[in-house]
Order: C-alpha cells, then structure tokens, then sequence
C-alpha cells in the first residue's frame, strides 16, 4: 500500500473518535440555554412538607423491638396493609425489594416497612413475609 493510503485510513480512524467529540462539546458550548442540561443531583424530598416521626418503639411479627432510632439517616419505604396483601399489594412489595437490590453497594441507604392494620393478617402471610426478608413487618 502506498504511504497516502495509509495517511487517509489514519485520518479517517481518528475522525470516528474525534468529530462526535467535538461536535458534542460544540453543541453544549454554541446551543441555547433552553437546550443544554441543568445540574442534576440525586438528593432531594419525596413529600412536602418533611414529616418526621416521633419516638415510638414496636414490636416486629418476630418479636423484635423496631424504634425509630432504626430508621434514621435512611431512607425508608412504608408500606401501609390494610386487610389482606393481594395481587397489587404483593407486586408493589417485590417493586421496592427490586429497587433496594438495584442499589448495589448503596443497598444499606434504604430500609423497608410493611406495617399492618390487622395483627391478625400476620398468620396468613408468613409465606409473603419469608420472601421479603430485609423488610420489618
């Protein structure tokens, strides 16, 4: 092969990698404001206003003392039962295990809490609770 032919295949292999780059950073430096990105954080409140819990202690269908000392600093996943945990209730429970296991190495920031309106409805989903494991019930 010649010489020139070897310049061009160079020239055009560097050009794939370079011209998306420089057209990326032209596009962010010379589009308006209304199309470049904001800031983005993923801190941020779920409700407004904050509502914060006063000191309560329960115990857990495993007979375990549950405060609100274990769910400070952490966010945490409620879940209100009313009657017995059907289709959708069960679906929305494995939703918030997914999103928790999804979290990786940051698995620790979440905390999850089925609480039931009827003590009795514990005996009918010891199956349910087996699943979820993590969660405090």
């Amino acid at each position: 092969m010649s010489r020139r032919a070897n310049r061009i295949k160079f020239v055009v292999i560097v050009s794939l990698f370079l011209v998306p780059l420089l057209f990326s950073f032209g596009a962010y430096k010379l589009l308006p404001e209304g199309y470049k990105p904001d800031n983005m954080s993923n801190n941020g409140t779920l409700l407004q206003p904050i509502y914060t819990l006063s000191g309560f202690n329960q115990l857990t269908v495993k007979g375990q003392s549950f405060s609100n000392k274990d769910v400070e600093k952490v966010w945490t996943l409620v879940h209100l039962i009313q009657g017995g945990c059907g289709e959708d209730c069960s679906k929305m429970l494995y939703k918030t295990r997914q999103l928790r296991i999804s979290l990786g190495k940051n698995i620790h920031r979440i905390k999850r809490v089925a609480v039931l309106e009827d003590p009795e409805l514990n005996s009918t989903m010891d199956k349910m609770w087996a699943s979820h494991p993590d969660m405090k019930v």
